[in-house]
């Protein structure tokens, strides 16, 4: 099924939202100052030589598309869009009220940077991509295994059993739950369900999607879609997380992407799921409300939530919600916070932080956001971290090598016979890395256990060795 999106469409659009960025810029109302025009143009010639090698397949940038968009969304558009409530300090504190500090300076000079964390990632990706050979003949080994139809079904039976188990094992015993106490469990068994419903689920879950699309097992491929949508919906609810239906998108359109089978039509799916989370997100913000404000039983705080939506103006609301799940794309607030601080004053502090792995999201939340809440925590983004890490240094070296890890991961995997939900997987996790920048090890081994369990189950379970496949 040849894809109706290509590489080469998106690029454009992308240039296009470069565009947009310098004409936003110039306006009276973006109250930052004149050198923002010039970073923007920079910007935009720096994306002008990537886009000379973004006309490969998904398949093999996809991971560079993923990181445009946390810093268009992230980087860009945050700081464009804060700039232009700055006449009007309701609407930054309704936002955030740990904004409220915010100047058209500090956002200015953020934007340095921004450009120069992009300019860094835009000659090193043209760099990378370049070395970047071609997959084709993998996807050609990949085709000639079959599925069993009977396997496979069997397989999505025990996933949804084991997904339903776990969530209501997570229910019974409170494990990461809003506004319940978790308690340890020997062997942290806690940690061990978390990370099970969190990433190993999902991606068996796209797993099967993956098989039974492939096979054109068009019935499977509809109850296996449900089912994926389903488990992250429930699961949203009952953890009261709001990210649930922009989870399910992120994954289908990235297995959509690296296969190519995005087309115009499944781009509606996507569309429709984005039109489904403005009316979820404000369902599961209300739970959490419930939650936080008492400690009350998952169907209490539903009932709450449920009757709150009485006389709502759904516009208005709408509205509010589409600009605060943007705004929810870290990124640029790190880099506002983090620019304030001398690298003197960081090393001097950083040092009785212990490990970088405990103490860059403990450091950047205590001692320079000014949170001290127990168990809140902010994250700085990517480029935060590496200004935390090394200031100029951190965003100049650290950066690219970062980056080379990434795209040498990427590589590896495509070698795999699950790739492309091993890809669409590891795109998602990227989103979630980049735009969060916890550098935490451990959500990157349980993505590759994930990935590991992903193929073992592919190969051992789902694969009818007796009927190749015929190729005509």
């Amino acid at each position: 099924m040849k894809s109706s999106i290509s590489s080469y469409s998106l690029r454009w659009m992308f240039l296009l939202v470069f565009a947009c960025f310098i004409i936003i810029s110039l306006l009276p109302s973006s109250h930052l100052d004149q050198d923002v025009v010039w970073l923007n143009i920079i910007s935009l010639s720096a994306f002008a030589m990537l886009m000379t090698r973004l006309n490969k397949p998904f398949r093999e940038t996809l991971w560079v598309w993923v990181i445009l968009c946390v810093f268009c969304v992230g980087y860009f558009f945050k700081t464009l869009l804060i700039a232009s409530y700055l006449d009007d300090a309701d609407i930054i504190n309704l936002i955030n009220p740990e904004w409220g500090w915010l100047s058209a300076f500090s956002l200015s000079r953020g934007y340095y940077w921004i450009t120069l964390a992009f300019v860094v990632f835009c000659v090193t990706s043209w760099l990378l991509l370049g070395t970047t050979k071609s997959v084709y003949l993998r996807e050609k080994v990949i085709e000639s295994k079959r599925g069993s139809y009977h396997r496979t079904m069997s397989f999505l039976l025990v996933i949804t059993i084991l997904s339903i188990f776990l969530m209501l094992l997570r229910v019974k015993l409170g494990i990461g739950i809003m506004g319940v106490q978790t308690d340890r469990l020997p062997f942290r068994m806690d940690t061990i369900i978390f990370r099970l419903q969190s990433y190993v689920l999902p991606v068996l879950f796209l797993l099967v999607v993956w098989v039974t699309e492939r096979e054109r097992w068009w019935r499977g491929w509809l109850m296996a879609l449900a089912c994926l949508l389903l488990y992250i919906c429930l699961l949203s609810i009952v953890v009261a997380s709001r990210a649930g239906l922009v989870n399910f998108a992120l994954y289908t359109l990235c297995l959509w992407m690296v296969c190519g089978f995005l087309s115009w039509k499944r781009m509606s799916i996507v569309a429709l799921m984005g039109s489904g989370t403005l009316a979820f997100f404000p369902f599961v913000t209300a739970i959490r409300g419930a939650r936080m404000g008492g400690d009350l039983s998952l169907i209490s705080s539903l009932q709450i939530a449920t009757g709150q939506f009485g006389g709502v103006d759904w516009v208005e609301m709408m509205r509010f919600v589409a600009n605060h799940i943007i705004l929810r794309v870290g990124g640029a607030d790190g880099v506002w916070f983090v620019q304030g601080y001398a690298p003197d004053i960081l090393s001097a502090d950083w040092g009785g932080q212990g490990s970088i792995l405990d103490g860059v999201v403990g450091f950047y939340t205590r001692n320079i956001v000014g949170v001290t809440h127990a168990a809140d925590f902010r994250s700085p983004g990517i480029i935060g971290a590496l200004m935390l890490l090394g200031g100029f240094f951190g965003v100049v070296v650290l950066w690219p090598i970062l980056l080379w890890l990434i795209h040498f991961i990427w590589t590896r995997f495509t070698r795999w016979n699950t790739s492309p939900v091993i890809l669409a997987t590891f795109a998602c996790f990227l989103f979630g890395f980049m735009s969060e920048g916890t550098l935490q090890v451990q959500d990157f081994i349980s993505m590759l256990i994930a990935a590991f369990l992903c193929e073992w189950c592919y190969q051992r379970l789902l694969i009818n060795k007796r009927l190749p496949r015929e190729h005509t």
